[in-house]
């Protein structure tokens, strides 16, 4: 625990100034225990939700409570709503969290348990779907009975692991009568409870409901990494949703994964609408291993346009991630520069809060990072060598950068990556001056794809619609220089489509197609 807070003390000196001339707003709250009584020098840690505003930076600060319980903190306000999270620890350890939007809520109170003392006890239970198969990633809700005390205000929320279990530490003092009451909300949104009581022996409540909402299907998968270490409730996973109207992507919903004993952890979204979306999974700054796990898309993907495609409904969908690892054994060398926004605009803007990976050129993954407030970002201790340099924002593309860094040249600074909202921008493997040629665009019977190769080597070719799914799939050698790829679609339906050339260092190209009759 020391050397965390070392690390977060650090990560807070190094971005005070960033913050120090940016608008400001203060949010403040309580900490108080079981009994309402205040909790003096308690810490509290403030952080920024970058998945819910991008313009956010990487915001963290810690706060410790004065004598009345109370804490405040002096937050970047930026023109849209600002979202952060509001984290605790109570006396069993237990990390409790809530979200401060600026729009409903401006701060956070807490009540928690400041006795380490205090006994507690675990309840635990199972939920099934009506044929009495588990329910993964169900939520269960469990909650302080304030009819039989009014002074218990436990709330806890748990979520059933793979085989539908689920358990909760609760607290349960002798000399009062503690007791529970355990929700869940089944596909209607009808709520289930049961009362657990420990005085009277009652410690588990199981429940057997409908599975999901008609019509909708679940999205659940299993994380892991080569790594093996454990991951635990600091690793979020986000649903990401694809419009194809708009042909926007958006974070729709998220979760907690629940940790296993073998290095793993599992997640369900339970009500996921018919569509295509992406996963991804990312740690919170509380897990050890947040420097060395880089976000991943499902199936193993550092960027989301390279991520694999969910298509839930008709069915199901189970997609699991691997988490990519960036390993650094350390170095004297430095790469740093700034994330521009060039699409659609006459002037590049900086990019702040954008995901910022580093790999080697082969794709192995080395480090990665979130630029600050002003758009910029650093890799410092980089050992000697040749490097990528790669930026992942939903809906945005960017060539990665390849620098060198060496004994003559150890510090590459200046390495600017511009955002656009042009596909071919995302890949090093064609001539970005000649782009890619479509024609002819509307086709009835083939299309051709003209571009100059900067390698030769074997690259997969499909044609998808626009919620994802796979029409046609090839497989061909290009060779350095000029290449022209000839896309049957004499058998599709009129309509628009993707094209997608997908290299063997996992970069990509997508291109629209129109077929018309």
């Amino acid at each position: 625990m020391q050397r965390i807070m070392f690390s977060l003390a650090l990560f807070l000196l190094c971005i005070s100034a960033i913050h120090a001339q940016m608008p400001s707003i203060v949010m403040c709250g309580t900490v108080t225990d079981l009994s309402g009584n205040p909790i003096a020098n308690h810490a509290v840690y403030i952080m920024a939700d970058t998945s819910q505003n991008l313009n956010n930076p990487n915001y963290f600060n810690t706060q410790y409570t004065d004598a009345n319980g109370n804490y405040c903190d002096t937050v970047p306000n930026f023109p849209n709503n600002n979202y952060y999270f509001v984290g605790i620890y109570d006396c069993n350890q237990n990390y409790s969290q809530q979200s401060v939007d600026f729009v409903n809520t401006f701060g956070a109170n807490f009540q928690i348990c400041n006795n380490t003392q205090i006994q507690t006890s675990i309840m635990c239970g199972v939920v099934t779907d009506l044929s009495g198969n588990p329910l993964a990633g169900h939520t269960v809700y469990i909650t302080g009975n304030t009819s039989i005390n009014p002074g218990n205000n436990y709330s806890h929320t748990q979520v059933t692991d793979a085989w539908g279990n689920y358990c909760d530490t609760a607290i349960y003092n002798p000399q009062n009568q503690y007791a529970y009451i355990v929700t869940v909300i089944d596909c209607n949104q009808n709520s289930h409870t049961a009362n657990i009581d420990f005085l009277a022996g009652i410690t588990n409540a199981n429940f057997q409901i409908c599975a999901t909402s008609p019509g909708n299907f679940s999205i659940c998968g299993t994380l892991s990494s080569s790594l093996n270490v454990p991951l635990d409730s600091s690793t979020w996973v986000y649903l990401i949703d694809y419009d194809p109207t708009t042909q926007i992507l958006s974070v729709v919903d998220s979760t907690i994964a629940i940790a296993d004993t073998s290095f793993r952890a599992t997640y369900c979204f339970n009500n996921a609408a018919p569509g295509s979306y992406r996963v991804k999974a990312a740690l919170s700054p509380f897990n050890v291993n947040y420097p060395n796990l880089m976000p991943t898309y499902h199936t193993s993907s550092l960027l989301w346009s390279n991520a694999t495609v969910v298509q839930v409904g008709p069915s199901n969908f189970t997609a699991d991630i691997q988490f990519i690892v960036g390993n650094n054994p350390g170095g004297p060398g430095f790469v740093g520069g700034s994330v521009l926004n060039g699409a659609n605009k006459t002037n590049s803007t900086t990019v702040a809060g954008a995901a910022v990976k580093l790999t080697q050129v082969g794709g192995q993954g080395v480090a990665w990072t979130l630029t600050n407030a002003n758009g910029q970002y650093s890799f410092p201790n980089i050992a000697y060598g040749t490097y990528k340099v790669w930026v992942d924002v939903l809906n945005l593309y960017a060539s990665p950068i390849t620098v060198t860094i060496s004994a003559a040249n150890p510090s590459v600074q200046n390495q600017d990556v511009t955002l656009t909202n042009n596909p071919a921008q995302n890949n090093t493997f064609i001539d970005q001056t000649q782009g890619v040629q479509v024609y002819p665009n509307p086709a009835q019977s083939i299309t051709n794809l003209t571009f100059i190769a900067t390698q030769s080597e074997e690259v997969s070719i499909k044609v998808l619609s626009l919620t994802g799914s796979e029409l046609w799939v090839s497989t061909t050698a290009i060779t350095e220089g000029q290449n022209t790829l000839s896309i049957p679609v004499s058998t599709l339906s009129p309509g628009m489509y993707w094209v997608e050339i997908l290299n063997e260092g996992g970069e990509k190209i997508v291109q629209p197609i129109q077929v018309q009759r």
